[in-house]
């Protein structure tokens, strides 16, 4: 009798099991065939219009990067291999990311402030960073990165919590100065960047038609790389949807976000 209910009981477990793995089996065959970004959230298309996932830039979820083969775009390694190659010199990415994103408020500061500003002598910690020695022989290129950090406050990140005032004429007066600068300066590299620089200044400084002029007159064409013609291009669909085009604006985001499916794993090129 204990042997026949020893049996049973082997039975129901093996016939449990057996029901649990076949609708595994049968969950994963009707989530085919390939995973979905519509099936977690909300989204601006319906997924049969999707074809070649150009619509991919708009599917409303944060694991976008969940549903592809290649790992998400890193904009700091991607900006400090481009200086490296247009540095040469031998000089390191991993310097170039440390020193433009990785050092602490106060030594940033103290940075700029000596350095940069060709006073005092590197710390004992970037003694030998090989971008800031790069970077005193280009005194072309020292001057575009002491503006740009310089600038950077009026433009970073500001708390949504707190209302400060925009500062338009500080603004104003650096998007002056970045076009002059890209006017003049014989080099490809920089002159687009300040052309970046320029746009940027006049987007935060709501001078939307302004920026839109320096894209197309002196960026939408330019041999530039990766990383400036993404940030470009993010700025112009701002100034679009500003300006009252949302078709536009989704045209330009869509474009920055393909821009960046298909670049990402390709050399990097200073052209």
């Amino acid at each position: 009798m204990t042997h026949m209910f020893s049996w049973k009981k082997i039975l129901r477990f093996f016939l449990s099991f057996l029901v649990i793995i076949c609708s595994a089996v049968v969950i994963d065959l009707a989530c085919g065939p390939e995973p979905d970004p519509y099936d977690i959230g909300v989204s601006f298309f319906h997924n049969n219009i999707s074809g070649d996932r150009s619509y991919s830039a708009f599917y409303f979820t944060n694991s976008q990067f969940l549903y592809a083969l290649e790992e998400p775009v890193s904009e700091q390694e991607i900006n400090s291999r481009e200086w490296a190659s247009y540095l040469k010199d031998n000089v390191k990415a991993s310097d170039v990311k440390r020193v433009m994103y990785q050092l602490d408020h106060q030594t940033d500061s103290i940075l700029l402030q000596g350095y940069l500003n060709l006073k005092n002598q590197l710390t004992d910690s970037l003694k030998f960073n090989t971008f800031l020695h790069a970077l005193r022989k280009n005194k072309t290129a020292l001057l575009y990165y002491r503006f740009v950090k310089i600038i950077e406050p009026a433009v970073s990140y500001k708390d949504p919590w707190r209302s400060e005032s925009v500062d338009t004429v500080y603004l104003l007066k650096n998007a002056t100065y970045a076009l002059k600068e890209a006017a003049s300066v014989n080099d490809d590299f920089l002159r687009t960047r300040y052309y970046y620089q320029a746009q940027r200044l006049f987007h935060y400084a709501g001078q939307n038609e302004l920026a839109i002029v320096i894209y197309n007159n002196h960026i939408a064409n330019a041999r530039s790389s990766y990383y400036i013609k993404g940030l470009t291009l993010g700025l112009r669909a701002g100034e679009e949807w500003r300006m009252g085009d949302p078709a536009k604006s989704a045209y330009h985001f869509q474009s920055c976000l393909k821009t960046s499916r298909k670049d990402a794993y390709k050399p990097i090129k200073i052209m």
